[in-house]
């Protein structure tokens, strides 16, 4: 059975698991304990016809909700087995690339040309906006689609049969030979006059000996003549399975062991249905010993947080070469639970996106964390040289503080930057789950720095301990991966999910961000998001089993020709690239597909669960934050931002929400910025001032003249400015006020510790 790729429902099919078991079971406990009384007993049969009434509905009901099963994708055989076209390479001293279908090259050829015409006529559209290099890959791009056609015809006529593959060999004093199946020896050279070619030197052919319908073509008679096959493939496979350790070889479908510069490369591609794994291995020389002086294979447990879905890179370096860089760097002036805490770093490293709470994050695995929060202490005693805003940034205003965190069972201290004043990131904030708050904290071995969540959705962070990569998540990367880690064997690793640019979300920000440019229209944007359209992810790892890298490169499609679902996933992909709604074409795959290894991918691009993976994605929250700080920093944001976008910044104050429990005067900036903006236009509502007296009933208090003009606080309300129509949403918030009195607030937000 394939493994779950995406999202599982592990969790959900666990608590319909207990729902159905544990009620059944309640009652035989209630009865082995003689807790079950007669007028239970009696009710009994009367509830049975109920019962058996709500089971028929409910079974109907599953019955029409029912959505399809995994549909396991075939792999079909290759043709020509491996061992045969082993055998073709002469001595294990021979050059060669062997390839066991060549057909696949056209089918993703003729994919690839689907997606490729919806874009090029949709930015063709406006062709004085059409950059001069895209309109002139257009018109190549209409005279390859034509070339193309050609060659196909032409191979069929010539007798070749690419399904079964071909082999290239470089012998002796760099002699070429072609290895081919085809009806007759001379079908290469009709191939290239048929197509208006000239053959060139290797035009000398025969029919290979024992090898019915196989053919060598070479550079001159005598190659030719003296070429002979191996009787056993088992040299040659052994010199690949050396050169390749943890790759599949009966998996790939080309493979090769060249020679460059004296270095020996040796590589294999995969190409499964939906799926291209490219695998090659470092040759012996400085590179390959700088990557295992500087790389080490070993558990992942910073990978514990990486939800299905989201990017990341991960690596474990050389804790020694760590533990030395940290000490050449260190100074005399830092403490010493400091310095023996960033000692104690175990090279293992990961910067990942989060899906939910939605944001980015990096961590780093420690032995000792104990220094962390005495370097809080020695920033915070800096404070006085911290900025109070961003430069060049209107309005901005800078929060830095120690507060605390909770999450599952654990509270960690924590050092918090909150930024306030900026419209646009509010907006963010509202739209996409994105705050903008900065966290450094501490836990389980690790030292996490995230920006994105928010006081009441940061101490998710904690949840998962160390454990490693989750079962989902693991399911969620391309397979050869996913087994990787589970041996312990890889030392850096990065993955980009690629679905969620190609969300309804991204086209919604694109189209609300850029609608007022006058450099960058949306339509071009989306237009040149279409190419990457088939597109699901890149990952790309290294992996050292034996102590020999190989680097590792694999791209998941967004469906396959294999398979019903897989035909209807491209067919939406294509649709979507040529200008279709991505949350009209693929709300039917996630519903009818729900079980589905490429679930979170229909989800994703249909945004039916919001733009949470388009930040957790990693490049999806770049190109967030590129899509309206572009416009941000050029002056020429979108007054109507919030609007086209469909929701109201003011909702969601970030300051307000952080669980302070030491006092922070830092908050002062942050915290009027919300509270005084209703006060301002209406003076005679009291409701932000009111929870304050409950808390803090001192006559001296200032807060109830904050309005008072010969106060500070009248400065700020040029804030109102920005949440045009105060809205009563942050109020129960308001009650954070009381951090203006510096004295202490009783009660901050009943969110967070």
């Amino acid at each position: 059975m394939l493994p779950t790729r995406r999202c599982g429902i592990a969790l959900p099919l666990s608590l319909i698991f207990l729902a159905t078991t544990a009620v059944p079971a309640c009652g035989k406990l209630e009865e082995l304990t003689g807790k079950k009384t007669e007028d239970t007993t009696a009710k009994a049969d009367e509830k049975k016809a109920d019962e058996k009434t709500e089971a028929k509905t409910e079974e109907k009901k599953a019955d029409e909700a029912k959505v399809a099963a995994p549909e396991p994708i075939p792999v079909a055989p290759m043709l020509t087995g491996l061992d045969h076209l082993l055998s073709l390479v002469p001595d294990d001293k021979a050059e060669f690339m062997l390839i066991r279908d060549a057909s696949v090259l056209a089918e993703y050829a003729e994919e690839g040309a689907k997606f490729v015409e919806g874009p090029l006529a949709a930015l063709g559209a406006d062709p004085a906006g059409m950059p001069a290099d895209l309109a002139t890959a257009k018109t190549q791009f209409d005279g390859a689609k034509l070339k193309m056609a050609e060659v196909v015809t032409a191979i069929a006529a010539s007798g070749l049969r690419p399904n079964e593959g071909g082999a290239l060999l470089k012998i002796g004093a760099g002699k070429t030979l072609i290895i081919f199946a085809a009806d007759k020896p001379t079908a290469i050279t009709d191939l290239a006059k048929a197509l208006g070619a000239t053959p060139g030197e290797t035009d000398k052919c025969k029919a290979i000996d024992g090898h019915t319908g196989w053919n060598v073509c070479g550079d001159d008679q005598a190659t030719v003549d003296g070429y002979k096959p191996q009787t056993d493939p088992a040299p040659v496979r052994k010199l690949l399975s050396d050169r390749l350790p943890g790759v599949d070889l009966e998996e790939s479908n080309l493979l090769m062991n060249l020679s460059n510069d004296g270095k020996q490369i040796a590589a294999a591609v995969a190409t499964l249905p939906g799926l291209v794994h490219i695998a090659v291995a470092l040759p012996e020389g400085p590179e390959a010993a700088q990557v295992k002086a500087a790389l080490q294979p070993g558990e992942a447990k910073t990978l514990s947080q990486v939800q299905p879905g989201a990017g990341f890179v991960w690596m474990r370096v050389n804790p020694a070469l760590m533990a030395d860089a940290m000490t050449k760097e260190m100074g005399s002036d830092v403490p010493p639970e400091v310095a023996a805490s960033f000692k104690s770093i175990t090279g293992e490293f990961v910067i990942a996106g989060s899906v939910a709470p939605g944001g980015l994050y990096a961590q780093a695995g420690l032995g000792d964390t104990s220094g962390v929060a005495v370097l809080f202490d020695k920033v915070l005693a800096e404070k006085a040289k911290l900025p109070t805003s961003i430069p060049e940034v209107k309005d901005s205003k800078l929060t830095w503080e120690k507060t605390q965190i909770q999450g599952g069972s654990a509270t960690v201290d924590a050092f918090h930057v909150a930024v306030a004043g900026v419209k646009e990131l509010d907006v963010l904030k509202s739209y996409a789950g994105l705050s903008a708050d900065f966290w450094t904290f501490a836990h389980d071995g690790m030292l996490t720095v995230a920006a994105g969540p928010d006081a009441a959705s940061v101490g998710k962070l904690l949840d998962g301990g160390a454990a490693g990569p989750s079962g989902d998540e693991l399911a969620s990367l391309p397979h050869q991966l996913g087994e990787a880690f589970g041996r312990n064997e890889v030392s850096f690793a990065m993955h980009m999910p690629l679905d969620a640019i190609q969300g309804a979300p991204m086209r919604k920000l694109v189209d609300a961000a850029f609608k007022t440019s006058t450099e960058v229209k949306p339509a071009q944007i989306n237009a040149v998001l279409g190419f990457f359209a088939p597109l699901s992810s890149a990952t790309a790892w290294i992996a050292q089993p034996g102590g020999t890298p190989v680097v590792h490169i694999a791209v998941q499609g967004i469906g396959n020709r294999a398979t019903d679902e897989g035909k209807a996933a491209l067919e939406a992909a294509r649709k979507v690239s040529a200008g279709g709604d991505p949350a009209v074409e693929f709300a039917s795959l996630a519903s009818t597909y729900g079980s589905s290894p490429m679930a979170f991918a229909y989800h994703a691009r249909s945004g039916d669960q919001g733009p949470g993976a388009l930040v957790g994605s990693g490049i999806g929250a770049m190109a967030v934050a590129g899509a309206v700080g572009y416009n941000m920093v050029a002056g020429a944001s979108s007054p109507t931002l919030a609007a086209d976008l469909g929701v109201t910044p003011e909702e969601p104050p970030p300051p307000l929400e952080i669980p302070t429990k030491p006092v922070a005067p830092s908050h002062e900036p942050t915290t009027p910025k919300k509270p005084v903006t209703p006060k301002k236009p209406d003076p005679a509502k009291p409701d932000p001032v009111k929870p304050v007296e409950p808390v803090k009933p001192d006559p001296v208090k200032p807060d109830p003249v904050k309005p008072d003009p010969a106060k500070p606080d009248p400065v700020k309300p040029v804030e109102p400015v920005k949440p045009k129509p105060p809205k009563p949403t942050p109020d129960p918030k308001k009650p954070v006020e009381p951090v203006k009195p510096k004295p202490g607030r009783a009660k901050p937000t009943p969110k967070g510790g």
